[in-house]
């Protein structure tokens, strides 16, 4: 190896620990910060956060924890009836909710999670309900259950 290749090679491995140093350094200093938005104030008892691991996970994350809390309970729907959690992510950001609990989650999460449960709401319609003592298949109907019914199966 010459030493213009050494020289270009060194160059080269100095740039990329320059590049990483800043990179680091614009995550600490992502605009918006401050005490009244920092996303750990999104995690309660039952609202569980990874912590952001990207620039724009944490970006998300601070932008969600400045947002107006909204409360929201989350019921399992008829297809996971054991189902005890609800996971999604925002831009990287994820979350977790425990079903059947009331919680207070930022306005993002909360639309975020109604967007999902609509997108399930297929899902929640196709119900096969067997009768226990003929065996046979039930029409179920959801169109015309109760509001409480809908509320609780997400539709």
């Amino acid at each position: 190896m010459t030493q213009a290749e050494k020289d270009a090679a060194k160059a080269a491995k100095q740039a990329e620990k320059d590049a990483a140093k800043a990179a680091a350094n614009s995550a600490d200093k992502i605009t918006g910060i401050t005490l009244n938005n920092d996303w750990r104030t999104i995690r309660q008892d039952y609202v569980f956060v990874k912590d952001p691991d990207t620039a724009k996970a944490l970006r998300t994350a601070n932008i969600l924890a400045s947002q107006p809390r909204v409360p929201l309970t989350i019921f399992p729907l008829a297809d996971n009836p054991n189902e005890t959690l609800y996971q999604g992510g925002i831009n990287g950001f994820f979350f977790s909710v425990v079903l059947g609990v009331p919680v207070q989650v930022p306005q993002g999460i909360y639309e975020h999670i109604q967007q999902s449960r609509i997108a399930n709401n297929k899902i929640a319609r196709s119900i096969k309900v067997t009768n226990p003592f003929t065996n046979q298949l039930v029409n179920v109907n959801l169109d015309v259950a109760s509001a409480e019914t809908k509320a609780r199966l997400g539709i």
